[in-house]
């Protein structure tokens, strides 16, 4: 039997999915689990020389190292979950350290040194959470 299926159809039907596709990025891509490891590290690695000196009250390392703070969690949030990492809510909260990284940057350049020192403090403490639900 012979469908007269309109090209028009046919052309509409490849364009949403596409558009689909392009609407789910982390879904079209495939988890590279080394790939996100060295993510979450490239993050860790910022986060301990910019924390720990904030600990002691020295801020200069992270008023000098906090873009990369954004930029690393960005890059990290932007990369689809390993197999062995689904399913724990850990996209969530990898979103939620992206956008307070950035948002550590506005009190850095804005803020008292109290408050950025809370904020890093906050920030550490997401990243602790993604770390545990890592582990989990």
């Amino acid at each position: 039997m012979r469908t007269n299926v309109h090209p028009f159809f046919s052309l509409l039907l490849v364009v949403m999915l596409l558009a689909l596709g392009a609407c789910s990025p982390k879904m079209a891509q495939v988890a590279d689990p080394a790939a996100w490891d060295a993510a979450k590290s490239a993050y860790h690695e910022v986060m301990s020389k910019t924390f720990h000196p904030a600990e002691d009250g020295n801020l200069a390392p992270l008023k000098s190292r906090y873009t990369e703070l954004a930029d690393k969690s960005a890059a990290w949030a932007a990369l689809p979950l390993p197999a062995d990492q689904q399913g724990k809510g850990i996209e969530q909260v990898l979103d939620r350290l992206a956008k307070e990284s950035k948002a550590l940057g506005r009190t850095v350049r804005n803020g008292s040194d109290a408050e950025i020192s809370a904020a890093i403090v906050a920030l550490h403490d997401v990243f602790h959470e993604v770390v545990g639900l890592c582990r989990h």
